[in-house]
């Protein structure tokens, strides 16, 4: 046999492998019971049999004919959420306490469900109304949504087309509406909030009065006390407790110098006058809708001092003894102290003198204004005083010093003016208006700014350069760009002079105030003033006011005076002659005297400088001037027989203000 080549030889056995396949290809498949019959096969072989079996050998699925798609029903309802309104002028996003308000009242938000027709207009109404009765009259409504970004307050109206409001139009995507909130506004006039039951409120169970007899829901209760027509009336307790006051103050007089004298009261006593005080106030009454701003205002602290009388009091302490500079950092001390509900009652103790009452409160109200108007005498960099608002009169600004922003001076300043406006005190005078357009929410881009609103005098110079046309000088034109420079603005040139006069006054008047203004906003916040300045701007101007408004005149105290008279019951020893010629003698003070003097005499006559209704005046037997500053009395001496003497002595009490009572 001859040899063949490695060749051949793979050539011949790759012949073999393809005959091989084409033979296996070509046989048909093994049946189902021949592939599991044990006897041909082991059980692992028809296990491995089964498991890769050819998918022509696995038995077909039943098939299935599936049902026609449903036929998609036509959206014939219409779901959105709704807020209503009570006030056909209002423009802005309740706030939360409005909201609670509003839902109490029936109103507020709720998801409506529309089954009519989308071109409906008639029963898209009355859908609202059925929802909203109370828009039936107030003669139509209007729809608004939010304008701006989604945390924007501002609310603008939804156009309404020539037929009105309806479904398809609300729900078009070309109106842009989607899922936002549609607010619902009265269109003629404000829906009057009545609190309405409903099944989200409980009344609590009946509770019988004890002053009328009659029964009402526990959670009522309250409210009908307040207005109980059986109560005895505030006049006639007024009266008692005014009999009762003056009868236990003059078993109380003695003869030593003072500054005031006032009665003790115990805490028991303190919280019943409270009560009655806020009583004499409605608090039903809604201070939004009061025309006139200083009842509104009335009504808004005096229901607050209500709502927070039983809390823990807030006290305040001084040591008479100490430097005036220890007086502020007490004052700082209390209203730096974190977490204070600020209209909490007001307990005023003055450590070294005997006094108490409504006269002490006084004096530390009126101790923190004038720790804002003129300044502390605290020393910060070798100075006596730092003011914390510089500048001309009806021009204050704040200052710019780094240490009392950083030391939150101005968050305090805000909680002794919010405080003290809670408690009817006085008010810091000739804040400049840019200062106040951007405290309150304005936009500083739109503020009238003056040049006396600069109180740097150096750089006010600069920029007064800058006005007019004159050419300036190298001097004010190194001043300018020096000043221009530090603020990151370019040099002045002949086209920007006027662009670059504005942004070096918008810088140094509100820019440079920016981090106090926001101090004295939160300080506001926090002593809860904050919402009545926000909803009414009429009372601004009596929380700033003017420098010539808060100025004092001899006519108007002259005016606010009752002067003594002889009555038959008077038991003093102190004729009628002597009355006048005393009365006489104040009565020539009051007219010649300065207005720091009038300050001075009205803090001695009722421990702050703010005008009372009225200010009594007696003439009585005794060696010095007196004043009861809870009874708003000055006590004059009958022995004076000439000016000298009497200006002498009266000009010796005002200078003792500042130094106590001396008194109970």
């Amino acid at each position: 046999m001859s040899e063949k080549s490695i060749s051949d030889l793979l050539r011949a056995a790759a012949n073999c492998l393809d005959g091989m396949e084409t033979t296996t290809n070509n046989r048909p498949p093994p049946r189902a019971a021949e592939v599991g019959t044990p006897s041909t096969r082991t059980p692992v072989q028809a296990e491995v049999a089964r498991l890769f079996a050819p998918y022509s050998a696995r038995p077909a699925r039943p098939t299935t004919t599936m049902a026609p798609p449903a036929k998609r029903l036509c959206r014939t309802t219409y779901t959105h959420t709704f807020f209503c309104l009570s006030d056909h002028m209002g423009d802005k996003v309740p706030a939360k306490s409005a909201k609670l308000e509003l839902t109490a009242a029936g109103l507020g938000e709720k998801r409506i469900a529309f089954q009519v027709r989308e071109e409906d207009h008639k029963s898209f109404r009355d859908k609202i109304e059925e929802v909203f009765p109370q828009l039936k009259e107030t003669g139509g409504f209007q729809l608004l949504r939010i304008s701006g970004t989604t945390r924007s307050r501002d609310l603008t109206p939804i156009p309404s087309p020539d037929e009105g409001y309806t479904v398809r139009y609300l729900s078009n995507p070309a109106t842009g509406i989607g899922h936002a909130m549609i607010y619902i506004r009265p269109l003629q006039k404000s829906i009057v909030l009545e609190c309405i039951p409903t099944s989200l409120q409980h009344q609590g169970p009946l509770t019988r009065c004890l002053t009328c007899d009659k029964d009402f829901p526990l959670n009522q209760m309250r409210n009908h006390i307040a207005k109980c027509p059986c109560l005895p009336s505030v006049a006639a307790a007024s009266s008692v407790d005014t009999q009762s006051e003056q009868a236990v103050n003059t078993s109380s007089r003695t003869e030593e110098p003072s500054c005031s004298i006032s009665e003790p009261r115990t805490e028991k006593q303190s919280s019943s006058c409270s009560i009655s005080e806020a009583v004499k106030v409605p608090l039903d009454l809604d201070w939004k809708s009061e025309p006139d701003a200083a009842k509104a205002a009335e009504l808004y602290k005096s229901k607050l001092l209500y709502e927070n009388e039983n809390k823990k009091a807030i006290l305040l302490r001084m040591d008479l003894r100490d430097s005036a500079e220890d007086h502020q950092r007490s004052l700082i001390s209390t209203y730096k102290a974190p977490k204070t509900e600020w209209a909490s009652p007001l307990n005023c103790k003055l450590e070294g003198d005997a006094a108490v009452g409504e006269g002490v409160n006084r004096f530390f109200l009126s101790k923190a204004m004038t720790l804002l108007q003129f300044g502390l005498h605290i020393n910060f960099g070798n100075t006596s005083l730092t003011r914390m608002f510089d500048g001309e009169p009806d021009h204050l600004t704040p200052s710019t010093a780094q240490f009392l922003l950083d030391s939150d001076m101005f968050l305090v300043a805000g909680r002794m003016l919010g405080h003290s406006f809670l408690h009817s005190g006085p008010c810091l005078s000739g804040l400049s208006p840019a200062i106040v357009h951007v405290l309150f929410g304005g936009s500083p881009e739109t503020t009238t700014i003056q040049i006396a609103d600069c109180p740097d005098i150096d750089i006010c110079t600069t920029i007064q350069s800058l006005e007019g046309s004159a050419e300036l000088t190298k001097e004010e034109e190194k001043a300018v760009f020096d000043l221009a420079l530090s603020w990151d603005l370019p040099g002045v040139t002949k086209t920007n002079r006027k662009w670059l006069h504005e942004r070096l006054l918008f810088h140094a008047v509100i820019s440079r105030t920016s981090r106090q203004v926001k101090q004295l906003r939160k300080g506001l916040k926090e002593t809860m003033v904050w919402p009545l300045l926000k909803e009414r701007a009429d009372i601004i101007p009596t929380f700033f006011p003017r420098n010539s408004e808060a100025a004092l005149s001899s006519h108007l105290i002259i005016q606010k005076i009752l002067w003594p008279v002889m009555e038959e019951e008077d038991e003093e020893e102190v004729c009628l002659e002597d009355k006048c010629r005393v009365a006489g003698y104040l009565r020539f003070f009051i007219e010649n005297a300065s207005c720091t003097q009038l300050k001075r005499l009205l803090q001695f006559w009722t421990g702050w400088e703010l005008l009372p209704s009225e200010l009594a005046l007696e003439v009585v037997s005794s060696d010095f001037p007196k004043s009861s500053t809870c009874f708003e009395t000055l006590r004059l001496p009958a022995h004076y027989n000439d000016y000298k003497a009497f200006a002498s002595d009266i000009q010796a009490c005002l200078n003792s203000t500042d130094t106590g009572f001396g008194l109970i």
